[in-house]
């Protein structure tokens, strides 16, 4: 005879077990739907931001429109438009400021430049130039700034208000090299002392400026080619000597004679004259 009771107890033994199972089954099912529906979502987002993107890049108010470029003095417009490679229309949302700043340092006279956008439809580009300060006499014509860095070619007949400085070939200078502390640091305030001075003696009237090591820098005038010992310091003090002297010379007319004034002393200068020969009398 069955034991009806021991059949129940077995059957109830195993339904909880099979409603853990069933409760399993269903977060599963719906782990899977809610992932499924996920993707979806995500998928359908990917989409409309998609479109939305190259709807974008099609907007006319997000096309370039206008260039400005501010800062300019020796550099031209046309080789910053050249260097930055932007195509006509191009959209701004295609454009990165960095690359574009990057672009502008193949430029020599640009030492700095910041690019911003502007929308709608406008660049901004701001440039720092470089400050030439001389031109160095190497195997090309160098134009030097006041970092030392010697930065581009150039004529003598280009820059005629910048002092012609000779006395460097050995240095074997090229563009993209820096001219050395000591010999820049003279020439900084040879340049600032001449520049006081420009209205009695401007650069025009000087022919080249030599430096010659420890002995400093000389000057040179071009018609009557005297040369002017100046030493490595204290320029400022000793033009306004040089001043006095070439006034005294005209007043007595004997600037004609003169070939060489050396003002490489403390409150006093060393002036040199050639006399012409006596004639028989």
């Amino acid at each position: 005879m069955l034991d009806l009771d021991a059949m129940r107890k077995r059957e109830n033994r195993y339904r909880p077990d099979r409603v853990k199972r069933r409760k399993v089954l269903r977060m599963l099912l719906k782990s899977i739907l809610g992932f499924a529906f996920l993707i979806s979502f995500v998928v359908c987002m990917s989409a409309a931001l998609a479109h939305a993107y190259y709807a974008l890049l099609e907007a006319p108010w997000l096309r370039v429109e206008d260039l400005q470029i501010t800062g300019l003095k020796h550099a031209e417009r046309k080789h910053i438009l050249d260097a930055l490679r932007v195509p006509r229309y191009a959209n701004l949302l295609t454009l990165k400021t960095a690359e574009l700043s990057r672009r502008l340092e193949s430029i020599p006279w640009l030492e700095s430049s910041v690019v911003r956008i502007e929308p709608p439809g406008r660049i901004v580009v701001e440039v720092q130039e470089r400050e030439p300060l001389a031109i160095i006499q190497a195997d090309d014509l160098l134009l030097v700034d006041r970092k030392g860095i010697l930065f581009s070619r150039t004529a003598r007949e280009k820059h005629p208000d910048l002092l012609f400085v000779t006395g460097f070939q050995a240095m074997e200078l090229q563009v993209g090299t820096t001219l050395p502390d000591e010999p820049l640091e003279e020439l900084k305030e040879m340049c600032t002392a001449l520049a006081k001075f420009k209205d009695w003696l401007p650069t025009s009237l000087i022919s080249e400026c030599r430096w010659l090591g420890e002995a400093g820098f000389t000057l040179y005038t071009p018609q009557r080619t005297i040369a002017i010992q100046m030493g490595s310091e204290g320029f400022e003090e000793k033009l306004v000597r040089l001043k006095g002297i070439f006034a005294m010379l005209r007043e007595n007319q004997w600037l004609d004679s003169v070939t060489r004034i050396d003002l490489d002393y403390p409150n006093r200068a060393y002036v040199e004259r050639h006399f012409p020969p006596q004639k028989d009398t």
